[in-house]
């Protein structure tokens, strides 16, 4: 299932990546292309949110580490773009992340 949405993930940015820019530019396109984009956008952002780890890869090859990585929305009052809080930590040392980042979309 996490592969799945994984590649689903990364299909959906490639293609607002290429096209969500496009529908505030060009003006002749139906409010319909913009709305189905609109829920595009909304399905992306709900699968990027969420708690995910490596430990089935670590199971299958000691080389990888375990890894927790948090995601969850912030600023959600802001209207100029989608803010998500992302932090990347061992399994068993979540509370010393390695990684933080704000992304914003």
């Amino acid at each position: 299932m996490f592969k799945f949405r994984f590649i689903y993930t990364c299909f959906l940015s490639l293609v607002l990546m290429t096209s969500y820019g496009q529908a505030e530019i060009i003006e002749d396109r139906p409010a319909e292309t913009l709305e189905v984009k609109e829920k595009l956008f909304d399905k992306f952002c709900s699968f990027l949110k969420g708690e995910y780890n490596t430990k089935n890869q670590n199971a299958r090859d000691s080389k990888y580490f375990n890894i927790s990585l948090v995601i969850f929305t912030i600023w959600d009052n802001e209207t100029d773009a989608r803010y998500f809080y992302v932090e990347q930590a061992m399994v068993g040392k979540e509370d010393k992340p390695y990684r933080q980042r704000v992304y914003k979309i």
